[in-house]
């Protein structure tokens, strides 16, 4: 498999960024707790996958 490289950017608060694509996506996310990430229109709860 080939990865793609879609982004690498720090937002401002109240910031959006989308992606739309087929998948596999894997994401690197520095903050999690300033994030609201949402698969297919459904919520996905981050804390599980947090590596504090």
């Amino acid at each position: 498999m080939i990865a793609k490289w879609f982004f690498s950017e720090r937002l401002l608060p109240g910031g959006e960024r989308a992606v739309n694509d087929q998948g596999p996506l894997s994401l690197a996310i520095r903050y999690s707790p300033g994030v609201k990430l949402y698969w297919r229109g459904e919520p996905v709860d981050l804390v599980p996958h947090a590596k504090w």
